[in-house]
């Protein structure tokens, strides 16, 4: 398996439009250290799986070498993680040199999916339709894929019913994306939601054994209520630590990189080993800039 991370930012990307601060400052100084929004790539021996095409999708497809797409993969309706969906109609009309003969899967909740088809209507029609939709159900594997994927619940607030993060496994390795979230979420009616986190989602076989846990890192610190209104329901690096004990990953790649004053990557990276250490947590972890790779060249 190998995991490109087309994007890395957060739902605004780096450096915001018009913002000052340190870490946009720094963005704006260092291409390199730029972002786009958050989406993955992974690549099987099997099949290809783009996950969360954002309104960057179509500049990064072309910045990793315009890669085939076989299955989409969302988890859930907000801008920043769906809008690509009409970006890639081209792959309905193009593939090899060739017209494509079916539409693309998409897996999607039953939430997410009547977000896109009110968004995107015309990719969804009956009489020539770019997506399919799959119905995905938390807990159980995706299927008609060769890569074992499986959903699992996650708290994102009010405005992202349906929301999910991926397990994915092949050959021998294991992923887990965390995408966006709160918390992650035992089944359905938690009762106490502040705080809560389930370790184990995925059923009875647990966790163990994850290779590289891909998490969000939208805030250093738990937002104040401005900030959480601002920027929604997204995890902290208190709330991180806990998903990275309880999941015992043997790395760790944090994306969704917000900006804030006072912020560089190098405050960052600081903050994030300090706490680990503190924590007891001996995980090699990375803040992947946009393009980079991790596994094998297709397997």
């Amino acid at each position: 398996m190998r995991v490109t991370f087309l994007g890395t930012g957060a739902a605004w990307g780096v450096p915001v439009l018009t913002c000052r601060c340190s870490f946009c400052q720094e963005a704006r100084a260092n291409p390199s250290l730029a972002r786009t929004r958050s989406s993955l790539l992974i690549r099987s021996n099997r099949e290809v799986l783009l996950i969360d095409p954002g309104p960057d999708v179509r500049r990064q497809l072309l910045a990793a070498g315009e890669p085939q797409v076989d299955t989409v993969l969302v988890s859930h309706g907000h801008p920043d993680h769906i809008i690509g969906l009409d970006d890639l109609a081209s792959y309905f009309h193009i593939k090899d040199g060739r017209v494509r003969p079916s539409p693309i899967p998409l897996h999607a909740t039953p939430e997410t999916f009547d977000y896109a088809r009110q968004a995107f209507a015309h990719l969804f029609r009956s009489s020539r339709p770019r997506l399919q939709w799959h119905e995905m159900r938390p807990g159980f594997p995706l299927e008609a894929l060769a890569t074992r994927v499986i959903p699992f619940k996650t708290f994102h607030g009010a405005t992202a019913p349906g929301s999910v993060g991926f397990l994915i496994e092949d050959q021998g390795k294991r992923v887990i994306y965390t995408a966006d979230l709160w918390v992650a979420l035992e089944g359905e009616g938690t009762a106490e939601i502040e705080g809560y986190v389930e370790p184990s989602p995925f059923g009875p076989e647990g966790s163990g054994g994850v290779d590289l846990l891909i998490s969000e890192l939208t805030f250093l610190s738990d937002p104040s209520e401005r900030r959480k209104m601002l920027y929604g329901a997204h995890l902290s690096l208190p709330r991180l630590l806990k998903l990275v004990r309880a999941w015992q990953p043997a790395e760790l790649a944090l994306i969704h990189l917000n900006h804030a004053p006072g912020l560089t990557v190098r405050v960052i990276e600081d903050r994030v080993s300090r706490s680990l250490e503190e924590a007891g947590l001996r995980i090699p972890f990375v803040l992947p800039h946009d393009g980079e790779a991790w596994g094998g060249s297709s397997g």
